[in-house]
């Protein structure tokens, strides 16, 4: 019997509901059990390890995550047979804001959806030197109003603590480094894609409403969990547009293209389990000749093993997503049948 071990903080155990899905799974081919220890391993055999610890997602390091990944890096190194969701070294790769945008941004740009798609266009500021700041800008092509984000996607506190900045006097508010990234209308409306394997599914949630330029707008700083998150409302979101949102993107005439796009993101970051939230741009009266003026559709950002609390049947579709890495047979899932 193969044996998958869900290796994450006891958190996102819960959040997974992972004891469920290890007391539920009866099948004589495959069993999961859940740790949230990396020490744990030692005295484990283990076929697949499905994972998401904070300490290896946040590019953050100290003695005791260099000790952790070491442990975990050494295991694998002995235990060549296991299979990890996702690899370490993929998801390391876009735990920076800066270095996932230029990824894929790369990609999209030599992929068949290069005239459609795009990453705003973005840079990293890394002191309150307002002049400073503003010469970045303007070098990035980046126009007011402005987010900002912390450079940390993963794995810390703050990775969601984020502004918008309406002029250069709001720059001097910013807790450098971030990664300035121009924003760009989309009618309060966001695309959330939720990646299992080669599965993809999408929902609509509210978003931030559109905006304007602004001399006297004061810098306003919030949390990102609290404007797009399921359940919750914000006075950043039109509450118009939310009749339109918290529902499965089924089959749209939108739809194909946002598979397409989860599978260029798939490929861009050789990840299996990902989420992304995409917006279809609203261009006013004064566009400029940036990526994001010229492009319909924009991803804003991309994040490691999210929280598939809204997908159906994901305890199934996680398990055939481990089935084909391990070469077993798959399971019947409701919504496929």
């Amino acid at each position: 019997m193969k044996v998958c071990a869900l290796l994450m903080s006891s958190g996102k155990l819960q959040r997974f509901d992972a004891k469920r899905m290890c007391d539920t799974n009866s099948s004589g081919d495959l069993r999961f059990i859940q740790l949230d220890s990396v020490e744990k391993l030692n005295s484990l055999h283990v076929d697949c390890i499905v994972h998401k610890v904070p300490e290896f997602v946040s590019p953050c390091t100290d003695a005791k995550v260099d000790t952790l990944l070491a442990h975990f890096q050494s295991f694998l190194k002995r235990n060549p047979h296991v299979v990890c969701i996702d690899r370490l070294e993929d998801v390391q790769r876009i735990t920076r804001r800066d270095e996932q945008f230029k990824i894929i941004t790369e990609f999209f740009k030599q992929s068949d959806l290069s005239a459609s798609v795009c990453v705003p266009n973005f840079c990293t500021l890394h002191t309150n030197n307002i002049q400073e700041n503003s010469r970045l800008l303007r070098e990035a092509d980046i126009r007011f109003p402005v987010i900002v984000k912390p450079q940390t996607a993963h794995g810390e506190r703050n990775a969601h603590s984020m502004a918008l900045v309406f002029n250069e006097r709001g720059l001097k508010q910013i807790p450098c480094p971030v990664v300035a990234q121009e924003f760009v209308n989309h009618n309060g409306v966001l695309f959330k894609i939720f990646a299992i394997g080669q599965k993809t599914f999408i929902y609509t949630r509210t978003s931030i409403r559109n905006l304007t330029v602004s001399d006297n707008q004061e810098t306003i700083l919030f949390d990102s969990r609290t404007v797009s998150k399921d359940g919750h409302s914000s006075p950043l979101c039109d509450n118009d547009a939310t009749v339109l949102t918290n529902q499965e993107v089924g089959d749209s005439h939108d739809r194909p293209l946002l598979n397409r796009i989860a599978a260029l993101i798939r490929d861009a970051t050789r990840l299996d389990l990902f989420g992304a939230d995409v917006i279809k741009c609203v261009h006013g009266k004064h566009n400029h000749d940036s990526a994001a003026w010229r492009a319909k559709w924009a991803v804003i950002d991309v994040n490691v093993c999210p929280s598939y609390d809204r997908v159906p049947f994901f305890h199934q579709h996680l398990e055939n997503l481990v089935r084909r890495k391990l070469s077993l047979p798959l399971v019947s899932v409701p919504d496929e049948m």
